[in-house]
């Protein structure tokens, strides 16, 4: 009689161990892949902090980003460094202009010359995502003697000025807000000597 001989399988332990290798390795590569996007956005995060972070204040804008820089070249090169103040406080940029500077007395029309340095600080601000606050702001002197009944429809009317040409410039309506604080938000001292500077309008960049 032929004698038969059966031959025997491989283990079950060989097959699993193969399907356990090519799981780990491609669990591996997993984590690797994850380790290195988030390497990435940790780079990418101290990035940009470093353009919008002002480490002395703790968080907000930071004085020497770059559209704030050209600000303040466009302030300079016009000779208005005088009149145009840009101070970073609170983790907000604020470019401050006398009145003198924007517009005629009694007016809430934009001055021509003041519409030059308008359109560069717009250019600056489109390469940023901050919003804007266009704030103005009267003295404690009695009356505007013009179309306007007081400082309120004068503050908020120069405001309003700024925000409309700043939306001509292309800068996106929702980022902007207007606000008229009449004589009742005064920078300085309310003295006979400060109400010059008192009367101002200010630009105000936040981040959002």
């Amino acid at each position: 009689m032929r004698r038969r001989y059966r031959q025997d399988a491989p283990p079950d332990d060989v097959n699993w161990l193969i399907t356990y290798g090519d799981m780990m390795t491609l669990l591996l590569a997993f984590f690797i892949f994850l380790f290195s996007m988030a390497s990435a956005d940790d780079a990418l995060i101290k990035a940009v902090m470093s353009v919008v972070t002002d480490t002395r204040e703790g968080s907000g804008i930071e004085a020497d980003s770059g559209p704030i820089a050209e600000i303040r070249k466009a302030v300079e090169m016009r000779g208005l460094a005088a009149d145009v103040q840009i101070i970073v406080e609170r983790g907000e940029a604020r470019l401050l202009g006398s009145d003198s500077v924007f517009f005629e007395p009694g007016s809430a029309n934009i001055h021509p010359n003041a519409a030059i340095l308008l359109k560069a600080v717009a250019a600056a601000i489109k390469q940023t995502v901050y919003e804007v606050r266009v704030e103005g702001h009267a003295d404690d002197s009695a009356g505007t003697g013009g179309k306007y009944a007081s400082n309120w429809e004068l503050s908020t009317a120069r405001a309003s000025s700024v925000a409309r040409f700043f939306e001509r410039e292309g800068i996106a309506p929702d980022r902007l807000s207007v606000a008229g604080y009449a004589q009742f938000r005064p920078r300085y001292p309310p003295t006979p000597e400060n109400r010059a500077q008192n009367r101002r309008v200010e630009i105000v960049l936040v981040r959002k």
